[in-house]
């Protein structure tokens, strides 16, 4: 072979090995994804230990003025994925649930598993999105402990008012749901309090209220009035408030549910857009 020949090759050679070397060095990056995800997982609930008869609800809130995509999912212990839900798309105000029951959980002879939520999903979009968890006892459909998880910032004005939120919570036959709202202010506050369904729309709406300085009030929404004409036995709602944005500062807002026969309060709701749990990307595996 002549030197003109061997010149020749050496352009397509080089190319080979530039093509071997390309996938060398995407693949272990495309794999880093996620094991097959489009995003990383991020965690969004603190973990948790259930047992049998009781469910893990990990509750999806938008509070944001476009949709978002998320693919929720609870790892176990180790960092292994239990269980990964479908890819849900979010409408503005839209909640939506991912369960996991301790009976889905094999191989485990532990009373109790320790478990964790995440979602995977594109980074920036986590900004406007609430999470909170509940454990439900299977039973009773009673939800038996609360667990607040991540929060967002306030959604955006509407009216000149913002919407301060409770993170979602569900109640069942024989409970009431009760926002109270208190004024730490040294001027008046004027709130409307309100709540929403698991698709944004209003369930209840509640008269103008003026709160004087260290002043409280409460707007309740019974099961009854949350389930209207539906058949489900549990039903996810939120509390909110419309208030001003210079007000709102002023204003503490939390959540109970409520047992209609005895009148105690069976689950405190923390804030759903107050800074609070910050969720960071799980190390890379």
């Amino acid at each position: 072979m002549n030197k003109r020949n061997r010149f020749k090759q050496l352009p397509a050679l080089g190319a080979v090995v530039f093509t071997l070397i390309a996938l060398v060095l995407t693949t272990p990056v495309a794999r880093a994804q996620g094991d097959g995800y489009p995003h990383p997982a991020t965690n969004v609930l603190p973990p948790v230990g259930i047992g049998f008869g009781q469910t893990l609800r990990v509750n999806f809130l938008n509070v944001g003025s476009n949709p978002l995509e998320i693919q929720p999912c609870i790892f176990d212990g180790d960092g292994a994925h239990l269980k990964t839900g479908d890819l849900i798309r979010l409408r503005p105000g839209q909640m939506r649930s991912f369960d996991l029951s301790r009976s889905e959980i094999g191989g485990r002879t532990e009373n109790s598993v320790e478990v964790r939520a995440g979602v995977h999903a594109d980074r920036p979009e986590l900004r406007h999105l609430v999470v909170a968890g509940e454990l439900i006892e299977d039973a009773t459909g009673e939800s038996s402990l609360y667990m607040p998880g991540k929060r967002s910032r306030p959604e955006a004005e509407r009216a000149g008012r913002l919407t301060s939120t409770l993170a979602p919570v569900g109640i069942v036959a024989g409970q009431t749901a009760r926002v109270t709202f208190l004024n730490v202010g040294s001027s008046p506050v004027e709130i409307e309090p309100c709540w929403f369904d698991s698709n944004g729309a209003h369930l209840k709406e509640g008269a103008t209220m003026m709160l004087a300085p260290g002043q409280m009030r409460s707007l309740e929404l019974n099961w009854s009035e949350a389930v209207g004409g539906r058949t489900e036995t549990r039903v996810q709602v939120r509390g909110a408030v419309h208030v001003r944005r210079r007000d709102a500062r002023h204003l503490v807002i939390a959540g109970e549910v409520i047992d209609d026969a005895t009148g105690r309060s069976s689950l405190y709701v923390s804030p759903g857009t107050r800074r609070g749990f910050d969720p960071q990307p799980d190390p890379p595996r």
